[in-house]
C-alpha cells in the first residue's frame, strides 16, 4: 500500500501541533517518523504516534528534544 508522505507529515504535525508542540518542532518530529517509516523501520514510524502524542500531553516528554537546534547538536537533547 502506497501513502502520499507530505500528507502523512502534514497530519503527524497536526497531531503533534495540538498534543503541544510547536509548529517548528511539530515538523521535525513528522519528519523524523516518516523518514523511519520510509526506510523501513516502522517500530519507529508512526506506529509510536499516538504514544509520543500522549507522552507529550501528559507532560513526559520535554517536547525540544525533537529539535537538534535547541541543544546545539543532530543527537536528541537528552
Amino acid at each position: 500500500m502506497r501513502y502520499d508522505s507530505g500528507a502523512m507529515k502534514r497530519f503527524t504535525a497536526r497531531v503533534m501541533e495540538a498534543a503541544g508542540l510547536s509548529e517548528e518542532e511539530s515538523r521535525v518530529f513528522a519528519d523524523s517518523l516518516i523518514r523511519a517509516d520510509m526506510r523501513g523501520i516502522s517500530s519507529h514510524g508512526l506506529t509510536r504516534l499516538a504514544t509520543y502524542a500522549r507522552r507529550v500531553e501528559q507532560g513526559l516528554v520535554w517536547p525540544a528534544m525533537w529539535n537538534p537546534r535547541s541543544c546545539g547538536t543532530a543527537a536528541p537533547c537528552w
